[in-house]
């Protein structure tokens, strides 16, 4: 459900765990397993849901979105992803345009909010424990800035097709989601709007 997060992989009995993709989604969002246990996990918050791991909970890693250009200048060591994986797929397909568009969901939701609309994309993050969300398409303005209700100042900057969020002038990591899918597991989420 359009969601992009990297997460620690953490050590069972001091084995380090690999993981995959099982194909099943749990409340709108994705589902991988852990080769040693194999325990389903949720994609979105990084809790065991099935399985003998239930209850642990993967640690977030922070992580840049940035071009490859920028990543082979910064990061010359570095392994580099690809489309080429030897296998007949076109990877930059977007095979789910129609669900985009619809308003339906692929299973039910628990808890949801009329902030947004259902498949708005949203940029979703955290201060002091408290969770906000905002719109991508807001985010992706030119010299977009907002206040959280405690003043707290937001802002991004879009180039290149990539944002980057700023709290307090300090760059921050953010989760990209539908708002459905966000805010069916977070709905403690403040919307913030223009």
């Amino acid at each position: 459900a359009f969601t992009n997060k990297n997460i620690s992989r953490p050590g069972i009995d001091s084995k380090e765990l690999a993981f995959g993709t099982t194909g099943l989604l749990y409340r709108n969002n994705d589902l991988f397993f852990d080769d040693s246990t194999n325990s389903l996990w949720s994609q979105i918050n990084g809790k065991a849901v099935v399985g003998d791991s239930v209850g642990q909970n993967l640690s977030r890693i922070n992580f840049k979105t940035m071009s490859l250009k920028n990543a082979v200048l910064q990061y010359s060591e570095s392994n580099i992803l690809t489309f080429d994986t030897g296998y007949r797929r076109n990877y930059s397909d977007s095979s789910f345009k129609d669900y985009e568009k619809s308003d339906t969901t692929l299973s039910p939701v628990l808890n949801s909010s009329d902030k947004f609309a259902k498949k708005d994309t949203v940029y979703a993050f955290e201060i002091d424990e408290q969770i906000y969300a905002m719109n991508s398409a807001d985010a992706e303005k030119e010299d977009f800035r907002i206040k959280t209700p405690n003043d707290i100042q937001i802002k991004t900057i879009y180039e290149n097709g990539i944002t980057r969020l700023f709290v307090n002038d300090q760059e921050t990591q953010y989760i990209q989601s539908y708002w459905y899918v966000w805010y069916d597991h977070y709905p403690e989420t403040i919307a913030l709007k223009p």
